[in-house]
């Protein structure tokens, strides 16, 4: 079984959270969202459908297969426009118990032959019985009474996770679900929940929630409302207290208010703020070019990066422009990967090309060499020493000998 929501979803989106099973297990929990684009319908009884698979992939940290399956799904859509239109998303939830440790949870949607894959590193901690703690968030679209049960149902609601992450627009409260272990029957516990920026600053601290603790273990339920808000990422904060006993968890989520971005951006900071082409997904860009919503696409990718990030790509596509042309060899290195740490230039040397050899001493080291190849001026990228771009076969014929030695 799955769900369909209506929200702008740039990729395939996978979130988490963990909860106690015993206490050497929690059961973690894991959310997908997928783009009903990504995949297609066919004709069936007056309706569409469209038949996919779900696979399911955990590995521990010496990458080994600690988990595996597979699941068959059915989409089915009253109609092609009627989906556009709404943007509709399939939601689904997969749970399983894993140990102490961290994994790599990959998940992939297979038709045909078109297959999609998110993912994600995820932290597994314990909850020791009879010890105070809150499971990890898990942040909801909706929270709806259960009338049938389903894998969203906890207790006598239904809980549709939003693996995104994202509220604003149409989403305007943020709801949440915690669950409360190693309360004391009968004595009083405390929630605070606190809204919070990147930086830890709390901007809102909402009113102290008190009551017996029934049992020792709790569901819980809140929701924080968005209007007021900027667009921009937030954090949510819980504190949990029981007599001199205090715990917290947290975690971030995204918001796209009504106010327009854009607006304040003019001529080529605008131009800038949609060009995207080096910095997206493959499966983003995708996504991008087949959307007639590219502003709410754009909104949904900025306002998840941060606008740090949106200022300092406009001020690294504009440095490009000037120097190289932001859509040349040089130019698009230069804004996947920043300046370079050294620049050898190489002019005018006899049966060579002119040629350049950029540096980078980061992260283990980069070098990328461009190549003015047929004398016209535009310096073409023919070695890299990162395997995730293109070297020619033959590249040392257009550069002077020495400079295949300085790459040993």
């Amino acid at each position: 079984m799955h769900y369909l929501l209506t929200y702008i979803l740039i990729s395939l989106s996978l979130d988490y959270a963990t909860f106690r099973q015993n206490d050497t297990l929690s059961l973690v929990e894991l959310y997908i969202a997928i783009p009903y684009t990504s995949l297609s319908y066919a004709d069936y009884e007056g309706i569409k459908r469209a038949n996919f698979k779900i696979d399911v992939t955990i590995k521990n940290q010496e990458e080994d297969i600690v988990a595996q399956d597979k699941f068959d799904r059915v989409s089915f859509l009253t109609s092609l426009e009627n989906a556009e239109e709404r943007a509709l998303t399939i939601i689904d939830v997969f749970a399983i118990p894993l140990s102490e440790d961290k994994y790599e949870v990959s998940i992939t949607t297979k038709q045909k032959d078109n297959e999609e894959r998110v993912t994600t590193q995820i932290e597994v901690r314990p909850y020791l019985y009879g010890s105070l703690s809150i499971s990890d968030i898990e942040f909801a679209s909706e929270i709806l009474k259960a009338d049938t049960e389903s894998q969203f149902t906890k207790g006598t609601y239904n809980i549709i996770p939003n693996p995104e992450r994202l509220y604003g627009l149409k989403r305007n409260i943020i709801y949440v679900y915690i669950e409360l272990y190693g309360l004391s029957p009968s004595k009083e516990y405390s929630l605070i929940y606190r809204l919070m920026d990147t930086m830890g600053n709390v901007l809102t601290e909402y009113p102290e929630k008190k009551a017996l603790a029934d049992y020792s273990s709790i569901r819980e339920i809140g929701g924080i409302n968005t209007i007021g808000l900027v667009s921009g990422s937030y954090i949510i904060n819980i504190q949990l207290s029981q007599g001199d006993d205090t715990v917290y968890t947290s975690k971030p989520f995204y918001l796209i208010a009504r106010e327009k971005k854009l607006s304040i951006l003019y001529g080529k900071e605008a131009e800038y703020y949609s060009f995207i082409d080096y910095i997206a997904t493959p499966d983003e860009l995708v996504r991008y070019k087949k959307t007639d919503d590219k502003q709410g696409f754009l909104q949904v990718f900025w306002t998840k990066r941060g606008e740090d990030a949106l200022l300092s790509h406009i001020n690294t596509v504009k440095e490009a422009e000037r120097l190289y042309g932001k859509k040349s060899d040089r130019g698009r290195i230069s804004i996947i990967y920043g300046s370079p740490d050294e620049i050898k230039r190489y002019t005018a040397e006899p049966g060579y090309p002119d040629c350049e050899v950029w540096w980078y001493y980061g992260e283990g080291g980069k070098v990328f060499i461009f190549s003015d190849v047929n004398r016209v001026g535009n310096y073409e990228l023919i070695y890299s020493s990162y395997e995730r771009e293109y070297t020619y076969p033959n590249f040392y014929k257009y550069v002077p000998p020495d400079i295949p030695e300085l790459l040993h």
